[in-house]
């Protein structure tokens, strides 16, 4: 029968072995995430494996796996690990969009994606502007997407959804942007967007206004953000007193010493007094 003692140190020994484990755990995933992010697929598979080989019912990172597999072009590879997802998960939204993905394309064990135009994200002012979207979709999504992807962007009442070309959320504008839009795209206005970076928690979208209704002829869609206030006030006034303004204000003014030098103007005498 196992000791009091032994059973302590026995529990001790447990709990410190999964700690080790949640620590390597949460080490390679954001390894994996880091690895996708820089689309360094290889690592990404070499990670997600060592995650799965602890945890074979790792939701996240099966589907990150089968992910990765797919950007490798090894469809029925990344079919697997899907399928895997979906028997631990029968309604994963993810593994099933993959699926159909992989369902309704070819794959070929080389491909990949066609280079990016050096000029995708060439700034025009007032006519291109990058921005970030707020309350972006779930990190799995964040990461099926690539630097380049052409997206959607989708006015509603009061903002603009970004979607993939497929419909999948992706996020939204912030409010004064999609104000402004909203009343563009109304007027005839119409965008390219791409994705510009993709980083933990955040989404960089480039905008870039491809068509101007003859409505907008003389109105830019994104107008300069940072403007030179201080352009408007005459350069001699930017300082609160210009050295030279300073010593001509100086010399008008009488120090204390210079009072006490002044020679005081004599007041006439009262005759009556020496009287």
């Amino acid at each position: 029968m196992m000791s009091r003692d032994n059973y302590r140190n026995s529990g001790l020994t447990t709990l410190i072995k999964l700690t080790s484990l949640i620590n390597m755990t949460d080490d390679l995933t954001q390894q994996a995430i880091t690895a996708a992010l820089v689309q360094d697929w290889k690592e990404a598979v070499k990670c997600n494996e060592q995650i799965v080989k602890a945890n074979p019912e790792n939701i996240e990172a099966l589907n990150r796996l089968g992910h990765a597999y797919l950007e490798l072009g090894k469809a029925e590879t990344a079919k697997k690990y899907f399928n895997k997802v979906l028997k631990l998960d029968p309604y994963n939204q993810i593994a099933q969009k993959n699926l159909l993905t992989i369902a309704t394309k070819k794959f070929s064990k080389c491909e990949s994606k066609a280079p990016l135009n050096p000029n995708l994200f060439l700034e025009d002012p007032g006519k291109t502007k990058t921005t970030s979207l707020v309350e972006i979709a779930e990190k799995e999504i964040v990461l099926s997407l690539s630097i380049g992807d052409e997206i959607e962007i989708v006015p509603k009442k009061r903002t603009i959804v970004a979607t993939t070309k497929k419909g999948v959320y992706l996020g939204k504008l912030a409010d004064d942007l999609s104000l402004r839009l909203i009343s563009f795209l109304k007027g005839g206005n119409k965008y390219e967007v791409n994705i510009k970076s993709i980083e933990p928690g955040e989404i960089k979208i480039f905008i870039r206004e491809i068509f101007r209704s003859k409505k907008f002829v003389n109105l830019s869609s994104f107008p300069p953000q940072e403007i030179a206030y201080s352009a408007f006030v005459p350069p001699d006034l930017v300082h609160e007193t210009r050295p030279e303004m300073a010593d001509a204000e100086g010399s008008d003014e009488k120090t204390d010493d210079d009072k006490n030098d002044e020679t005081p103007e004599e007041e006439p005498l009262d005759h009556n007094l020496e009287e």
